[in-house]
């Protein structure tokens, strides 16, 4: 049976910059989803987060750029709506944690969707350490 999985943009960008540390467990993700063992739910902020890295690393490559987020936009995972209670609860994580609106969103979508949210923003996790489905994508790497 698969389970909801919400990734943030630390996450999804390992997809595309294939320097990045944790790259391998970042990919292991995404070939589990195209197997069917997880389903993703993303806010469309992350297409945005993604978009304006991808667009600073590769200013004269638009075209690489639109291909990365074409690319993203053709997977079948489910983009969660934006509603007034989300908002809300995303305002709320955002001052209660002192993290940023945009990180409290993929909270958030987790918590609604109760869902799995990796990150690979250490930052960020050690803010929110006490919701146990926020988890770090290292945790996903095999063992040596």
């Amino acid at each position: 049976m698969s389970r909801w999985i919400v990734l943030d943009s630390s996450v999804v960008l390992k997809w595309f910059i294939r320097s990045e540390p944790l790259r391998l467990a970042a990919d292991r993700l995404l070939e589990d989803f195209r197997e069917g063992r997880h389903k993703f739910v993303v806010p469309d902020l992350l297409f945005y987060e993604v978009g304006n890295v991808l667009s600073k690393k590769w200013p004269q490559a638009s075209a690489i750029v639109e291909s990365c987020l074409t690319r993203l936009w053709n997977l079948p995972w489910f983009l969660m709506p934006l509603s007034r209670l989300l908002v809300a609860r995303t305002a709320n994580l955002a001052t209660q944690r002192g993290i940023s609106y945009y990180d409290a969103l993929f909270l958030a979508t987790a918590e609604k969707a109760d869902a799995v949210l990796y990150t690979a923003d250490q930052a960020f996790l050690k803010k929110v350490s006490d919701y146990p489905f926020a988890k770090p994508l290292e945790s996903l790497q095999e063992s040596p």
